[in-house]
């Protein structure tokens, strides 16, 4: 039996509604921070495994959005706004 392998991973994030990215299985996402001029991701994911698609929401604060199915990752403060993250896994 093959135990599962994970690693913590960082992913760029940018300021945008929303977008797709194909990245390895998650375990865990761990946290949104700004690093140097970049949002950044940090999480737990499974090297072992096929890369799945996860579609990722960018919503300002005071702006109107469907939380319904979306997980909270982070918040930022990045160039003079407050930028919340969400995702969900596309199926």
């Amino acid at each position: 039996m093959k135990l599962m392998s994970y690693e913590i991973w960082k992913f760029q994030l940018p300021v945008k509604d929303e977008f797709i990215l194909e990245i390895p299985q998650v375990e865990q996402m761990l946290s949104v921070q700004v690093q140097g001029s970049n949002i950044c991701l940090w999480a737990i994911v499974s090297t072992l495994l096929d890369a799945e698609k996860y579609k990722f929401y960018c919503v300002g604060t005071g702006l109107e959005f469907d939380a319904i199915g979306k997980s909270y990752i982070g918040t930022v403060q990045y160039n003079g706004f407050v930028w919340h993250y969400f995702y969900e896994k596309i199926a």
